[in-house]
This record gives C-alpha cells, structure tokens and sequence, in this order.
C-alpha cells in the first residue's frame, strides 16, 4: 500500500492531488492535525494514532481539540480514550490538566464527564480543583465520575 510522508503525517492508500493539497495545509495547524487523528481513529488505526501522540510534540493539544467535540464519531471518542487511558500517570498529562480543567465548563454532559474521568488520569494534585468544582455539577454522573477520580488522585498520592 502507498505512503506518503507530509508534515508529521503519514498518508496511506492512494489519494488524489487536491487531498495531498489539503493535508498539506493542514500539516502547519492543530486542527489540522487534530483531523489526522480524528482520521486515524476514525478507520480504526488506534496503534498508529497512539505513536503519533507520544511522538509528535504538542499533540496532546489535538487530542483536547477532540474531546471537546460533543459530536465527535463514537470510535474516535473510544481511541482517545485509549490514547489517554495509556498515558495515566504521565507527565504529559500533568501538563494538560488545564486543557482538561477547561472542558468541565462544557455545556456537554459527556464532555464534562469524560473530563473528569481524564484529569483522575492525570494523577496531578492540581487535578483536584476542577474535580472538586465538579462535585456540584448538576449532572449525577459527572459528580460520581468526578467523586472516582478525586479518589484515584487520593490513592496515588498514598502510594506515591
């Protein structure tokens, strides 16, 4: 199967000139790259989208983009999930707890909770706060998502 390197992208199969045109633009920009992944995710190459991640600086800023989509495809939802789910405890994620902290604000229940379920992730102490905030949410499953992962970030801190 073709492939083509553009940017940070690795392109397979066969794509016409004005795809390659249009990657080539989005190479330079998050949303842009935040599209690759969503594409990765999307044709289920969830391996592949983890490698782009942990090895391409400042993609955890494309994976924000996405979570903050409350109308993003399921099996993109579920590869970010992986995604970070992979990442729990690391530092990179410790950097991104105020990414995360923004998406409580979200009109989205989903969104609010999957936040907080990441930022439990995160490990980070500084979590806390926009966890804390959550506990009041009006939605009972952000508050017992949000209760989970006080706990967690409690539980690493004995261990820890």
């Amino acid at each position: 199967m073709p492939w083509i390197p553009i940017g940070g992208f690795v392109l397979t199969g066969l794509h016409s000139k004005a795809e390659l045109q249009q990657w080539v633009k989005r190479a330079g920009s998050v949303e842009g790259q935040a599209e690759y992944l969503a594409e990765m995710l999307g044709s289920g190459q969830v391996n592949e989208a983890e490698a782009f991640v942990r090895n391409a600086p400042g993609s955890l800023a494309d994976v924000i983009h996405l979570l903050a989509d409350p109308e993003q495809k399921i099996n993109v939802k579920a590869g970010l999930g992986v995604i970070i789910e992979s990442l729990e405890g690391d530092e990179r994620l410790a950097d991104i707890v105020d990414d995360l902290g923004k998406l409580v604000e979200s009109p989205s229940v989903e969104v609010r909770a999957d936040a907080c379920h990441y930022l439990g992730l995160t490990h980070s102490p500084k979590a806390r706060e926009y966890l804390t905030r959550c506990l009041q949410d009006e939605d009972e499953e952000v508050r017992e998502i949000a209760r989970e992962s006080l706990a967690l970030i409690e539980n690493e801190k004995r261990v820890g």
